[in-house]
């Protein structure tokens, strides 16, 4: 079915205050940029866990207060629901953007201490590691000296994506998809020892995966894989 795919914009915004984990991004001249709250008001409706902002009564005001400081410019590209999907269409194609600044030293990745495991072996597959990002506490409140952000944090380039913003990606990992094992038709997705962002849990998971398996499926833990091995299967 065609769809109008979710058109991205990108801001970049100067001593500015942001959270680790649910962006939230509070200009200098105390402005809430929307597309930056959009997915954390689904976890914290009332904005009871951050430092810098609160909401009453469908309204949102800036707290009063002291916030550490992040002296780097920094993209944020991960909203408060880090699940696989959203990492691969909302927050790694504006990584991959970006990737000549952050790996010049220009620019840095801001990543909560609560992202999963997973994350940082999918980030280094192109060459990221930890001296390319800056990882901050998460229920905490920063300034940081500038911060890029983007339209893509309101998950909507998951639900309709956008082919261009989509193309570094594509271009990157077509090598591996093209040495793909054809021989895995069937493949089970186990989810025991992921990080889930969700109460969707199998509680006999490993009697399914032997079922599964004796019916010719080749079942994958996909947490323990990098980019390229998941692509290849």
């Amino acid at each position: 079915q065609r769809y109008e795919s979710h058109s991205v914009k990108y801001g970049r915004f100067f001593e500015c205050i942001v959270d680790p984990v649910g962006v939230c991004l509070l200009t200098r001249e105390q402005q809430l940029v929307w597309e930056t709250i959009r997915v954390y008001e689904y976890f914290d409706a009332e904005f009871a866990r951050l430092q810098h902002v609160r909401k009453c009564d469908g309204k949102y005001f800036a707290r009063n207060g002291s916030f550490d400081r992040i002296d780097a410019d920094v993209i944020i590209p991960f909203h408060a629901s880090m699940a696989f999907g959203y990492f691969i269409f909302d927050g790694l194609p504006q990584i991959l953007h970006f990737i000549d600044e952050i790996k010049g030293g220009r620019l840095k990745i801001l990543l909560p201490d609560t992202r999963p495991g997973w994350c940082d072996k999918h980030l280094s597959y192109w060459g990221i590691d930890a001296s390319h990002c800056i990882v901050a506490p998460a229920q905490r409140s920063f300034v940081v000296k500038s911060a890029i952000v983007c339209s893509a944090l309101t998950t909507l380039s998951a639900f309709y994506p956008n082919r261009q913003f989509m193309s570094p990606f594509r271009a990157d990992t077509g090598s591996a998809a093209a040495a793909g094992n054809p021989t895995h038709r069937k493949v089970y997705l186990k989810r025991k020892s992921a990080a889930n962002f969700s109460d969707r849990e199998i509680t006999n998971e490993d009697a399914v995966a032997a079922t599964l398996e004796a019916r010719s499926f080749h079942v994958a833990d996909p947490s323990r894989m990098n980019m390229a091995d998941q692509v290849r299967m």
